[in-house]
């Protein structure tokens, strides 16, 4: 079995020039930066399985993801997950369409509801400069459990464009 190991981070990083009042001309600053570190393993902040997806979808198409069958690993293997760790999301409109948009969400049979809701979220499509993406991270031991009767996801595209849809997932084999 490979060795998997790597990071996730997420940053945002915003200003805000004044332009009146008292402070008017200076600059304020918002910032979140997150980080999850992941050695080899399966215990907390490790991980042991990487999976990869990638669909192309029609408008108002939609794909339905095993997490335990249809995600492969870097050499096309096929990987199973017990506990997903860390997973993000990209969506890739294939004609930069504004409102184009994905909803992602657990499939209504074994669906994945410890991960996302059956209702589902929202993932805006990307732009000609900007990727438009959805993640998570759940370093601890427990992780997002993955069994047979909580494992399916849906990507449903709406009626907009066509779009491709990534999905990469890291996590642990027990």
């Amino acid at each position: 079995m490979a060795v998997v190991s790597g990071a996730a981070k997420a940053s945002s990083i915003f200003k805000q020039t004044l332009a009146t009042g008292f402070f008017a001309g200076t600059t304020r600053s918002a910032n979140i930066s997150n980080q999850a570190q992941f050695a080899n393993g399966t215990a907390a902040d490790q991980i042991d399985v990487l999976g990869l997806g990638q669909w192309s979808l029609a408008a108002s198409g939609s794909q339905v993801v095993d997490l335990i069958t249809d995600l492969v690993d870097g050499n096309g293997a096929a990987v199973t997950f017990a506990r997903v760790r860390h997973w993000m999301v990209s969506v890739v409109t294939n004609a930069g369409t504004d409102g184009s948009i994905v909803t992602f969400a657990a499939d209504a049979t074994n669906g994945a509801t410890n991960l996302v809701s059956t209702g589902g979220i929202p993932i805006q499509a990307s732009t000609p400069n900007s990727q438009a993406w959805l993640s998570a991270a759940a370093p601890n031991t427990t992780g997002i459990a993955v069994t047979s009767a909580n494992k399916r996801i849906k990507f449903t595209a709406n009626s907009t464009t066509s779009v491709t849809v990534y999905l990469i997932a890291v996590g642990a084999s027990v």
